[in-house]
């Protein structure tokens, strides 16, 4: 089975989010299976390459042409995650310039099936469609829902959480199916010894930095770490300021992005999920509670399918002395909430091999129901569903 995984936002190690450490699990466990996995993503550049693709954006816009150009770099072959990926200029170039290449690259590699999220340009799956190629679209955040119409008939979508299937199935009125993000025990799974903290992760304002600042603020006899991430649309800058507020409490220690997230949840105690906007999933949640640490989290989107008992849901979001509140009647109950944390876990949708099987599952019923019906079906109607 060959696949191709598409995005026009960048890649890994560029961006080292959810979302992608969980694309990586899941075309890792697929070539370890035995399916043929390639990836066409944005990468950074040289300044060279950069400076030239500038050039040509500012001689285009001078003479208005109409031609559509081309502008990538050689094959980049990821020696730690063990991919290849096309480079493409994202950032300085636009990229209705970049589809062309997109297009010959989904030529010359004749996938069985094109896998992308709803960044993927709805032209390119388009493409690959009248290619007879299967295509599978994720959801993974509800902005992309506010526009059902990029949807063709044709083309599967998969949500990422039963909330997220929910909301999706609703909007394009069709069955959406989810499997739950990939996450690899292995590399999150810790022995415990000096718990000290309550971890807060990816400091931003969307994931409750604001709200984090004042749970802080308001229980000085605890220490906090705030854990940086690693986002391609976040400059360093700009996230220490942010951050700035929280880096003057005491109890406060700022820490870097870390790719090794054992070293965080190995002095972890408990972990807040104060997030401001509708999340379809909470990975850290799992992450967390693989190594029997209670959760904190806000009622919002999937965070409570998420949570399950492991943990005290936030009614009040944006509250933080209700955030305290639940930190307390946890470290309270902390034996026991770590036993539900562990248990929660445990479920088959947060066990990797089966959300592996799932997504192979969907994937080559997709490709067998497109196969069989793409002769016969009306144009314009949708294949059956597995």
């Amino acid at each position: 089975m060959k696949l191709l995984y598409v995005t026009p936002k960048p890649f890994l190690p560029d961006s080292r989010g959810g979302a992608q450490l969980s694309t990586i699990t899941l075309l890792q466990e697929l070539r370890k299976r035995g399916w043929d996995v390639q990836v066409v993503a944005l990468r950074k550049q040289p300044i060279s390459v950069l400076i030239r693709a500038f050039l040509l954006r500012l001689f285009l816009f001078k003479r208005e042409s109409r031609v559509t150009p081309t502008v990538e770099t050689e094959i980049v072959v990821d020696r730690v995650w063990g991919f290849s990926a096309m480079g493409f200029l994202g950032r300085h170039l636009d990229l209705r310039y970049l589809k062309p290449t997109f297009k010959r690259r989904i030529e010359e590699i004749a996938p069985d099936i094109l896998l992308g999220d709803f960044s993927a340009s709805d032209s390119l799956f388009k493409f690959a469609l009248a290619l007879g190629i299967t295509c599978i679209k994720t959801v993974r955040s509800l902005p992309v829902l506010d526009h059902p119409s990029i949807v063709p008939l044709d083309l599967h979508v998969i949500g990422n959480s039963p909330y997220s299937s929910r909301v999706a199935g609703a909007t394009f009125n069709r069955e959406v199916y989810y499997v739950q993000p990939y996450i690899d025990r292995s590399r999150y799974k810790v022995q415990r010894k000096s718990c000290t903290y309550i971890t807060f992760i990816n400091p931003t304002e969307q994931k409750g930095l604001p709200v984090a600042v004042e749970i802080a603020r308001l229980m000085p006899e605890h220490r906090f770490q705030f854990v940086m991430g690693k986002w391609s649309g976040c400059s360093e800058k700009k996230v220490q300021i942010q951050v700035s507020e929280a880096r003057s409490l005491d109890n406060v220690d700022i820490v870097s992005h870390i790719h090794d997230m054992r070293e965080v949840y190995s002095g972890t105690r408990l972990l807040i999920v104060p997030s401001q906007f509708v999340e379809t999933f909470g990975r850290v949640i799992v992450e967390a509670q693989l190594n029997g640490i209670p959760v904190v989290g806000a009622h919002v989107g999937g965070i409570r399918e998420t949570l399950g008992k492991g943990g005290i849901l936030v009614e009040n979001r944006s509250s933080p002395l209700a955030y305290v509140n639940a930190i307390r009647e946890i470290l309270d109950n902390e034996e026991q909430f770590s036993t539900l944390a562990l248990e929660n876990v445990e479920q088959d949708e947060f066990i990797l091999e089966k959300q592996i099987e799932k997504f192979q599952a969907l994937a080559t019923g997709f490709l067998q129901a497109d196969r069989s019906s793409r002769d016969t079906r009306p144009v314009g109607t949708p294949p059956a569903q597995p």
